[in-house]
């Protein structure tokens, strides 16, 4: 058989990507298999925080909803998210906040804005339709799938939020903690220095009270966050050693919180917890267990129903004001400390 070869039966001339070289041309098929995937699988959302000062802050989808938890609105509503402090650059001051949307944006201008940061948040957009359990799908123009919420008002679909302010320059911060709760808190504390690049000492210390006033009396440096408890305030306060909290007072957080630790028509400290004391019982005694909505008038009948039979119905501790104060008050005292100076426990209201 003799041998040959083919020749390429050309019926058209050849095209501008068949004369380019071969580099070129997985160039070219790079970029239009990108283009064909980008048009197939949409790239994930991603939000945006500028803070002139700083780099600008790019928030991934997987980020987002790692930081999300449910969350209480001002209106009353639910929705999982969390707080715009906690990925804004910490700053002495803010005073413009603007958001960002594919169609729209929107501009808050407050002088007070660097104290609100951690009371405005960033919410998983409501869901259009769908059953119940599926995740919220969100109008195109809604293209982050997120929301900024500001007081009442929800900005929908933002993909950007610029800042504007001056960035906290303190570093080097000490706080004292004490009680229960202080390994938890350390590592919160921990968590938070770690993602706003700040340095922030943690220590425990048994009774702030004690630390407080010995280290002012000895000249020494104070730290710059303390826990206390409400009783300590009168002489902490007295003795300068507390800077008023009333200009930042929290209006989420119960008024009562910042009355506890109120002195001279101040309030010196804002409530972290609230703490709750138990009463034990002889179900054998007391006729079983209480109902749930029971109240003191309960507790005194029963009290009242084994008196004779036991050494002692009905006790508490009269030297912790744990007990003493609300019991007290619970019973119809109007004071606790009489005019001549006296405290009597076992009087009559």
């Amino acid at each position: 058989m003799a041998k040959g070869h083919w020749v390429r039966l050309e019926t058209a001339a050849p095209s501008a990507f068949e004369k380019e070289d071969s580099v070129r041309r997985r160039i070219f098929a790079a970029a239009a298999l990108s283009c064909m995937l980008a048009g197939a699988a949409p790239l994930a959302p991603a939000l945006d925080i500028d803070f002139p000062s700083q780099s600008v802050r790019r928030l991934g989808q997987a980020e987002l909803e790692a930081r999300a938890d449910l969350l209480v609105l001002e209106d009353g509503s639910r929705a999982r998210g969390f707080a715009l402090g906690e990925v804004v650059p910490l700053a002495s001051e803010v005073w413009k906040l603007e958001a960002r949307g594919r169609a729209a944006s929107r501009v808050w201008a407050d002088e007070a804005l660097g104290e609100k940061l951690f009371s405005l948040y960033l919410v998983e957009g409501e869901p259009l339709s769908g059953k119940s359990g599926a995740r919220p799908q969100v109008a195109a123009a809604d293209a982050s799938g997120w929301d900024l919420v500001v007081g009442t008002e929800r900005f929908r679909g933002v993909e950007s939020i610029l800042v504007e302010g001056e960035a906290l320059s303190e570093d080097g911060l000490e706080v004292w903690l004490a009680w229960e709760g202080v390994a938890e808190l350390k590592a919160e504390i921990a968590r938070f220095a770690s993602e706003h690049g700040k340095k922030i000492k943690a220590v425990e210390v048994p009774n702030t009270q004690s630390k407080l006033l010995a280290v002012a009396r000895a000249g020494g440096t104070l730290p710059d966050l303390v826990m206390i408890q409400s009783d300590y305030v009168p002489a902490l306060a007295g003795g300068g050693l507390l800077q008023s909290v009333d200009y930042f007072r929290d209006p989420r957080l119960e008024a009562k919180g910042y009355d506890a630790f109120a002195s001279g028509g101040k309030s010196w400290a804002s409530p972290l917890y609230f703490d709750a004391q138990l009463v034990f019982y002889n179900r054998s005694l007391s006729g079983g267990d209480p109902p749930a909505d029971w109240s003191l008038e309960d507790l005194v009948r029963r009290a009242r129903a084994v008196k004779g039979r036991v050494k002692a119905p009905l006790s508490w501790n009269v030297y912790s004001a744990y007990w003493l104060v609300p019991f007290m008050s619970g019973f119809g005292k109007a004071r606790l400390v009489e005019a001549d100076g006296r405290v009597i426990v076992d009087d009559v209201p």
